[in-house]
């Protein structure tokens, strides 16, 4: 049976506990509250979290609220490693294509 973050912890550790163990209400939770979803716990923000245990529903979230999915880790890597490391071809796509957009926005008109 999953247990729930320790809710004792900060908001951030609260957050990283919630991705780590995939508990998709409590993140929906956590997220509209004040946190920042680009901080760095354990050398990784929770897009590598997401992506590292296949958590497809909380990456989009994470997208949608503007989560960094170019930030290198403590141990040289994207999100996008991991998608691709786990061989799953779904996160790897949704990653690719927020790239993409993000690059459009990025390009001068």
């Amino acid at each position: 049976m999953k247990e729930f973050p320790n809710l004792k912890a900060s908001r951030e550790k609260q957050l990283y506990e919630t991705v780590w163990r995939g508990f998709t209400n409590h993140f929906h939770y956590l997220v509209g509250e004040n946190v920042d979803l680009n901080s760095v716990y354990y050398g990784r923000n929770l897009a590598h979290v997401a992506t590292h245990f296949e958590h497809v529903e909380i990456l989009k979230t994470l997208i949608e609220k503007g989560v960094t999915l170019d930030m290198i880790d403590k141990d040289g890597l994207k999100p996008i490693d991991y998608a691709k490391r786990r061989n799953n071809p779904s996160l790897v796509k949704l990653i690719e294509e927020q790239i993409s957009r993000t690059q459009e926005l990025m390009e001068p008109v």
